[in-house]
C-alpha cells in the first residue's frame, strides 16, 4: 500500500494527463477525487478526454526565403498522427533555435464543425534580416590604424545554410577567414563546418604568413552527448627573419605543413550553455599528426599539442580531458 501526500496525487494526476494528452487529446481534463476513511484515503479519478485531434496537413506561410521543408524538418510531425499540447508546443522553441524566424506563430483548424478528427496546422512565421554586415575600427600604437569587417548571409538559398566572411586589418596583421555551415549534411542528424583562412602576422624579429584549411563534422547522438571529427591543414611561410634566435625560442620551424585530425567526444549535461546552474561538461579530444594528413616540419605557431586541464566549478563542473596529440 502506497502512502498518499499531495504531492504525489498532483505528480499522478500530471502524469495521467500527459499520457492521455498523447494519445491526441490535447484539452483532457483529469479531476482527482480522493475520499477518506479510517486513514485510508480511496482514489478515483474522473477524466474528460475531449474531442481526439489528428493532423491532416500542414501549411506554412510567410516564408518568403525558407524553404517549406526547413519548417517542416523542426516540427518533426506526420500526417495522420495524434496532435498533443506536447507535439505543438516543442516545434516553436525550435524554429526559433534556427535564428531565421523572429516570430512563430502555430494553429490548428479542424476540417469538418466542431473540433474532433483532422486539423489542419498552420504555421505562420516572420523571416528575420538573413544578412549580417559589421564594420569596425581602431588604433593601436604599435600596428596603428586597425579595420574590421564581417558579412554573413544566414540563409542561403532558404536551406538554412550559412556563409561568412571575416576580415582583419592592421599595419602589423592582415587576416581574411572564409567560413560555412551546411546543416543536415545528406539529410542526416551531422553538420558540417568549413573554414579557410589566411593571416600575415609582423611579429618580433620575423614575420608569419598561414594558411589554413579545417573541415569539422558535428553530430549529436544521444541525449547530452556529441560528437566530433575534424581536419585541418595548414602551411605556414616564415620571411623577413631578422632574429633567427626568436625563431628558436619559440621553437618555430621555417617553413612547415602540417595536416591534424582530431575525434571529439563532449558530455554535456548543463542546463544552459551561456549561464548553467547545474550539470557538467567534460571534453575528450585526441589528435594525430602524421605525413599521411599532409605534415611536414615541426612546431607551429597557434597549434596545442594537447588540451589542457580546466578547473572543476561549483555548482557547474567543467573539465577537458586532453591526450597528447600523436605525431609521425
Amino acid at each position: 500500500m502506497d502512502v498518499f501526500s499531495p504531492a504525489r496525487l498532483v505528480s499522478a494526476q500530471g502524469t495521467l494527463r500527459n499520457k492521455i494528452d498523447a494519445l491526441g487529446y490535447p484539452g483532457a481534463r483529469v479531476r482527482p477525487q480522493p475520499t477518506r476513511h479510517d486513514g485510508v484515503v480511496d482514489l478515483r479519478f474522473d477524466i474528460t478526454p475531449g474531442a481526439q485531434k489528428t493532423l491532416s496537413r500542414i501549411e506554412v506561410a510567410g516564408n518568403r526565403r525558407t524553404k517549406d521543408k526547413i519548417v517542416q524538418r523542426e516540427l518533426e510531425l506526420k500526417e495522420g498522427q495524434p496532435l498533443s499540447r506536447e507535439e505543438l508546443l516543442g516545434p516553436q522553441p525550435r524554429l526559433y533555435r534556427l535564428a531565421l524566424f523572429s516570430s512563430v506563430r502555430m494553429e490548428t483548424e479542424p476540417l469538418a464543425p466542431g473540433n474532433a478528427g483532422p486539423h489542419v496546422l498552420r504555421v505562420r512565421v516572420e523571416e528575420a534580416a538573413p544578412l549580417d554586415v559589421t564594420v569596425g575600427a581602431g588604433y593601436d600604437t604599435e600596428a596603428g590604424p586597425r579595420v574590421t569587417f564581417t558579412v554573413a548571409d544566414n540563409n542561403v538559398g532558404g536551406y538554412d545554410r550559412r556563409v561568412g566572411l571575416q576580415t582583419r586589418w592592421s599595419g602589423k596583421e592582415k587576416r581574411v577567414q572564409l567560413l560555412a555551415e551546411e546543416p543536415r549534411l545528406f539529410a542526416r542528424n551531422v553538420d558540417l563546418l568549413s573554414n579557410v583562412m589566411w593571416e600575415d602576422v609582423e611579429q618580433t624579429g620575423f614575420s608569419n604568413a598561414r594558411w589554413l584549411t579545417s573541415v569539422r563534422l558535428e553530430q549529436k547522438f544521444k541525449p547530452h552527448w556529441t560528437r566530433y571529427l575534424k581536419y585541418t591543414y595548414q602551411r605556414n611561410d616564415t620571411y623577413d627573419v631578422v632574429d633567427p634566435l626568436e625563431l628558436l625560442e619559440q621553437r618555430i620551424a621555417e617553413d612547415t605543413r602540417l595536416g591534424d585530425l582530431g575525434f571529439s567526444m563532449v558530455l554535456d549535461t548543463r542546463d544552459d550553455p551561456f549561464l548553467p546552474t547545474k550539470g557538467s561538461q567534460v571534453i575528450g579530444e585526441p589528435r594525430v599528426s602524421a605525413e599521411p594528413l599532409m605534415k611536414t616540419g615541426a612546431n607551429v605557431p597557434g597549434r596545442t599539442s594537447n588540451m589542457p586541464w580546466l578547473p572543476w566549478k561549483w555548482p557547474t563542473k567543467t573539465a577537458t580531458i586532453g591526450l597528447p596529440a600523436m605525431a609521425a
